[in-house]
């Protein structure tokens, strides 16, 4: 969810859904001037160049820090990702939230939905965006970042059926970067050989409303069969 310019909004009566999923960076916080200083510093040191921010901010985005540096050049992502993250991780302190989130918030958690951070960042630095903010994290029930699929943080009690995980380390966590452990119940999930690490099993089994599940057996072929501009 995005805000053009501060200031409270009229209503959040369009937002219909009981789940409100956003990501981190420019929606939640406004990374753009660190994660831009840190590009040019990684480019600068690495290899020696300079190139346009629009070339440098055109690479950012939902795959991630390591494929984002091989589009830079592939044959030095490592050294890439190390001297970004040696920049980058400091300057978290200077961070301010995106105008008008912190007026959203409270709106959508009193109106009871339920909130989640979704983003390609490591753990550790949602964690540093957090620490910065502290005023963000306690409306969020679960972080899904890089090294984990499904984070249930903070006491959330979570329900995951049906879901299809790939590449991933370890699909469903409850006791990660959290004060207070999460709950979750697992239903009819294709692991994909990945781990889970559930603390503690949750007394939410079934929604407060109907539905009918996909077999996880067809999730992979309606999810890419939907994908793409002008379809659903």
């Amino acid at each position: 969810m995005r805000r053009a310019a501060a200031g409270p909004l009229a209503s959040i009566s369009p937002v219909r859904f009981r789940v409100v999923l956003f990501d981190l960076d420019g929606t939640l916080i406004d990374s753009g001037a660190i994660i831009l200083a840190s590009m040019r510093h990684a480019t600068r040191t690495v290899l020696d160049r300079e190139i346009e921010d629009e070339i440098l901010m055109a690479t950012v985005g939902g795959s991630g820090l390591t494929e984002q540096m091989r589009l830079l050049d592939p044959h030095r992502v490592d050294e890439l990702v190390r001297v970004y993250r040696e920049h980058n991780e400091p300057l978290h302190e200077t961070l301010e939230a995106c105008p008008g989130i912190l007026d959203v918030l409270p709106r959508l958690r009193d109106a009871g939905r339920r909130l989640g951070v979704v983003t390609a960042k490591r753990r550790a630095t949602v964690a540093l965006a957090f620490a910065a903010l502290p005023e963000l994290e306690p409306y969020f029930d679960v972080v899904v970042g890089a090294e984990t699929a499904v984070h249930s943080r903070m006491g959330a009690q979570m329900l995951v059926e049906n879901n299809v995980f790939r590449s991933t380390g370890v699909a469903v966590t409850t006791n990660r970067d959290s004060d207070v452990d999460g709950y979750a119940n697992l239903k009819g999930n294709d692991l994909g050989g990945a781990s889970t690490e559930v603390s503690q099993v949750g007394t939410f089994t079934s929604p407060p409303y109907s539905y009918t599940a996909e077999p996880a057996s067809s999730v992979v072929a309606s999810v890419t069969g939907g994908a793409g501009t002008g379809k659903l």
